[in-house]
């Protein structure tokens, strides 16, 4: 039996493990490391997305533990939903750890390494990134969304490369293709989350009543504490225009910043669940800052707005603009768009060529696309 081992260490992180998890072949064993944060500003959220989804785990710190159950006391006025169909499966073994966690890894001497590519915590260890990946291979994955012609989930040289130029230990992903004399082709796996979008539902909807999702979600750390994203200015406006329609609104904050929103009059109305694919499935629409969850969204084919916030947007972005309508925060404006956006929607032949172009291959088999690939390092 193979061993492999996840590390993650926020909630953006779960939903891809998690269907490379459910999905796992038989023969593979998974122990799955998940850090607790030290940052008021990263919050466990990741932990409480894998308890949510009905996964046990497990507490290597009593002290952590203890903290943890503190923090589940302060969201306890956010939505927190549970499924009742646990993912969890055989050999499967969730445990939450402490600094340093590359000595955990090796101490298991796996037979593989899935890893985040944003940075992670403990000073950029970009050293012991390349010890690691010297004895043990190391796979990349992407919590976000793709880069044309590379894969969501890409195991090979290209995508190693272009993140290389941005992250530090993309270096260290890179010289173990150099150290194991690895040659590799082009293969498109997709996202591992999006299988769960042609699975049933594991949550029920947060309200009987038909509702909108508004989801705060900016990626772009240096906006977090100045409020760029302006939660507070377009909540009020959506819940008076979603009364107006007959919806309810639920709110999808982006988890670096729960903490800024923990005794806001709308706090009932936020949704903590990285889980997001029951959510938009269920929703009339969606309405979102110019960030990667609206990526997400295409996948539910629901009528989707972006919010203009005044904010310089990636180039990336450039061909979803040009397909999803955006709106400025006038209560007039949002009311009218939403008024005959929802009512007219259609997902045309430009929707169904941005989900390609961001998600690849959306079929429920990428999971095991990747399965396959890493069976073979």
């Amino acid at each position: 039996m193979k061993k492999i081992i996840f590390y993650s260490y926020l909630g953006n992180h779960v939903p891809n493990l998690a269907a490379l998890a459910h999905f796992k072949p038989k023969n593979v064993k998974i122990i799955w490391f998940i850090q607790f944060p030290q940052k008021i500003s990263a919050e466990p959220d990741g932990i409480l997305s894998l308890e949510q989804l009905g996964f046990q785990i497990y507490f290597k710190s009593k002290l952590s533990s203890i903290r943890y159950r503190f923090y589940k006391q302060k969201i306890k006025h956010f939505i927190v939903p549970y499924t009742q169909t646990s993912l969890q499966k055989e050999n499967i073994r969730i445990e939450v750890i402490d600094q340093p966690w590359w000595e955990e890894i090796a101490e298991e001497k796996p037979d593989g390494i899935i890893l985040p590519t944003i940075v992670l915590p403990g000073n950029y260890p970009v050293i012991q990134l390349a010890k690691l990946a010297k004895r043990f291979p190391i796979f990349l994955h992407e919590y976000c969304q793709s880069i044309k012609d590379v894969s969501l989930f890409d195991l090979y040289k290209e995508r190693y490369e272009y993140l290389s130029a941005i992250f530090l230990h993309g270096q260290a992903y890179l010289e173990q293709f150099k150290n194991r004399k690895i040659k590799t082709k082009y293969y498109m796996t997709g996202g591992s989350k999006t299988d769960f979008y042609s699975f049933p539902f594991l949550f029920n909807p947060p309200y009987t009543k038909p509702f909108l999702i508004y989801c705060n979600t900016v990626s772009n750390i240096s906006i977090y504490n100045s409020r760029a994203s302006q939660p507070e200015t377009w909540v009020p406006i959506l819940d008076e225009i979603c009364s107006e329609l007959n919806l309810k609104l639920i709110i999808k904050l982006h988890p670096l910043t729960y903490y800024q929103y923990l005794k806001s009059n709308w706090s009932s109305q936020v949704y903590f669940n990285s889980f997001t694919a029951d959510l938009f499935r269920q929703a009339v629409g969606v309405i979102s800052d110019p960030s990667t969850i609206l990526l997400e969204a295409l996948l539910a084919k629901k009528p989707l707005i972006i919010t203009d916030n005044n904010i310089g947007l990636p180039k990336n972005l450039n061909p979803i603009l040009k397909v999803i309508p955006t709106v400025k925060i006038r209560q007039s404006a949002i009311k009218n768009l939403l008024k005959s956006y929802l009512n007219s929607f259609r997902f045309t032949s430009s929707h169904q060529n941005l989900l390609n172009y961001w998600w690849h291959k959306p079929d429920g088999n990428a999971s095991t696309r990747i399965w396959e690939k890493v069976s073979h390092f």
